[in-house]
């Protein structure tokens, strides 16, 4: 399967990263960019305050910003775009007829959800309207129990590539993918794991065994505090690693709950509900999901579940709020 998008780009501005540049730095376009990634660390996310929120309620830097500069703008201006939420909200009633008639598996609840507040504002409306709709019905949601070992991981051999059971759980070897996830691009992906050694390492947007993004929790890190590393593999080949300081504690042999949310070119990694790395890259637009070990790791997993998240619901919604037109839900 080919790659959706091999060019580089910036992982900051996203623009397209310079020949000569590219030769020295294939990730980032400057060296200030550099470094201004690099300060969006765990520990920055930490000292904002990230880890006190849900994934879900971790918006897009660039639509906040947006946001705050439209509160800022006068009355008049703010009240230009009533007729297209008007329009919307005829459209997200229709939505909510139909995803009320279908019946579809998994509804959501008709209780707004609580989430943080932006500048004191109050949610409108309209936003509320949105909180009720039945979101949470996913067109595709998969668990995984390992029950039947790795028959539904696919790998570069048939064997079984350094995978093993031990006492009802599943110790991950070379990489496998989760085999019916890999045409997948916007989903949510759970898994409850530990580390008995060194640390434990998982991949998405994995369209095949040689282009994904990969994410580690390394419990031996620079002072033998933990660190999460994350780095791109094109081609078989892996990019620069970024290593951030994990801000929880963890310890080894003890179970912890991970959760990744992956859409458009944002990626929200969460552990035991808590935010601990926010990471933007556009290079790969699809693929699943897998686990792996380098040597001289040992992990375990307990199990696995994963919804894509691109429903009517959800698609509607993020076309009103990414285009501005309705405020997300506060």
């Amino acid at each position: 399967m080919s790659v959706g998008n091999n060019k580089l780009n910036c992982q900051f501005c996203q623009h397209r990263i310079g020949f000569l540049r590219s030769v020295t730095d294939n990730e980032f376009c400057s060296s200030e960019h550099r470094n201004q990634m690099l300060a969006r660390s765990s520990r920055a996310l930490r000292d904002a305050g990230y880890e006190l929120y849900s994934m879900e309620e971790c918006w897009n830097e660039r639509y906040v910003e947006k946001l705050k500069k439209r509160q800022e703008q006068p009355e008049i201006t703010k009240h230009a775009s009533v007729p297209g939420a008007a329009f919307a909200m005829a459209c997200l009633v229709g939505i909510a007829m139909i995803a009320a008639l279908g019946g579809r598996g998994g509804g959501g609840s008709f209780t707004p959800s609580a989430g943080p507040k932006l500048g004191g504002t109050q949610p409108s409306y309209i936003s509320r309207f949105l909180n009720m709709l039945p979101s949470s019905a996913p067109s595709i949601a998969m668990t995984e129990t390992f029950s039947t070992g790795w028959k539904n991981w696919e790998g570069a051999t048939r064997g079984a590539s350094g995978w093993s059971f031990d006492a009802g759980l599943i110790r991950p070897g070379d990489l496998r993918l989760w085999r019916n996830s890999v045409d997948l691009s916007n989903y949510k992906f759970q898994f409850e794991g530990k580390i008995d050694r060194r640390g434990m390492s998982w991949a998405f947007r994995a369209p095949n065994l040689d282009n994904y993004y990969a994410t580690k929790i390394n419990l031996a890190g620079k002072g033998n505090h933990p660190e999460i590393v994350r780095y791109t593999v094109l081609n078989g080949r892996a990019g620069p690693k970024q290593v951030f300081p994990l801000p929880i504690s963890l310890k080894a042999s003890e179970f912890f709950r991970v959760d990744v949310k992956v859409k458009g070119q944002q990626f929200v990694t969460s552990i035991d509900g808590r935010v601990v790395d926010v990471w933007n890259n556009n290079q790969l637009r699809a693929g699943g999901v897998g686990f792996f070990n380098d040597k001289g790791e040992l992990s375990a997993l307990r199990w696995a579940t994963l919804a894509e998240a691109d429903t009517l619901v959800e698609k509607m919604k993020s076309f009103l709020y990414l285009s501005y037109i309705i405020p997300p839900p506060m």
